[in-house]
């Protein structure tokens, strides 16, 4: 990893108005399964119980609450410092507590030994220093470096904490589209295969019985004489699943280099065939479905003669 210099520590405030069904309730319930915070969260402001005021007034979790009161959570944020590198990727969609970056390919998400200026997580903070913020890079989809699509940026830690939850249970929703090498034979499959690491020394994985459990749906949204294009809907998230699973039967994707077979490989801009074009979640503080998608890239369009947006229709999550 990048080195970072030493953290600084900011609180970011919430104000909460305890709902009628809260009323009679512990704070602690309310927030947990009226707000959705997570076992980790809460016990982070266990630990500083002078950042919770109930009316101004501190207040414990367990204490219980009344319609009405007015419920001040200060919540600490550690912000470990990222040169900035000023980029231009398109934001989709921002507000105070969310950011989603329509990411391009060649492009890392975190800095690492070979990549310390040219990341998201570089665009970020240059594009919040620019605003005179400092806010943690959070992202909740972590993209492959050459798989380009909509990437979700949490500006707190409490969305961050709301949208981890939504990721562990299957409420945050992620799709893709994918160019396939060959002719899939049916229209829509899932596929369940194990995932291991192929050798402890490099970050190539591999179907295996002693691997992970990982799941895989898809659905065909077009054939050419050479491909196929699909939209992918991932049941578990393991390290390249929808690029091993699709290799291992015989279906890698186009101008994937690491897992496609040598005389199947066709280039796409020299980067594999893969866009992260929906997410679908409960917004962290409105508590309402948001829906997005994106494009696939000009090259991938290109390489099947239509144009990018041709299949943004296509985002129907309830198909799979």
């Amino acid at each position: 990893m990048a080195a970072m210099n030493n953290p600084n520590i900011s609180y970011h405030i919430i104000t909460l108005t305890i709902p009628k069904e809260a009323d009679g309730k512990s704070l602690e319930h309310y927030l947990k399964y009226s707000c959705g915070y997570s076992r980790r969260m809460l016990t982070r402001l266990k630990a500083r119980p002078e950042n919770v005021l109930r009316n101004g007034i501190h207040i414990n979790l367990p204490e219980i609450v009344s319609v009405g009161d007015t419920i001040q959570l200060s919540v600490e944020e550690i912000t470990y410092t990222i040169p900035g590198q000023a980029g231009t990727v398109p934001i989709i969609y921002e507000d105070d507590d969310i950011l989603i970056y329509n990411k391009p390919y060649d492009m890392p998400i975190h800095p690492s030994r070979n990549h310390q200026q040219d990341t998201l997580a570089n665009v970020f903070t240059a594009d919040m220093k620019a605003r005179g913020l400092s806010i943690p890079f959070r992202v909740l989809n972590r993209l492959d470096r050459d798989t380009s699509g909509l990437c979700l940026c949490a500006k707190n830690a409490v969305a961050a904490n709301r949208l981890s939850v939504q990721q562990q249970d299957g409420t945050l929703q992620k799709l893709y589209t994918a160019i396939l090498n060959g002719k899939l034979p049916c229209q829509s499959g899932i596929i369940e295969a194990p995932i291991a690491r192929k050798d402890d020394f490099y970050i190539d994985r591999v179907v295996r019985a002693d691997g992970q459990y990982a799941k895989t749906a898809f659905r065909v949204l077009m054939h050419t004489n050479e491909y196929t294009v699909v939209n992918v809907n991932l049941y578990t998230g393991r390290t390249h699943q929808i690029r091993v699973h699709f290799s291992a039967i015989g279906y890698p994707l186009a101008g994937d280099t690491l897992y496609g077979s040598k005389n199947t490989i066709q280039t796409v801009q020299n980067h594999h065939a893969l866009c992260c074009t929906g997410l679908s979640f409960i917004h962290p503080t409105s508590m309402k479905r948001l829906d997005f998608s994106a494009p696939i890239r000009p090259d991938m369009a290109k390489l099947v003669a239509v144009v990018p947006n041709s299949f943004q229709k296509e985002q129907i999550w309830n198909k799979f």
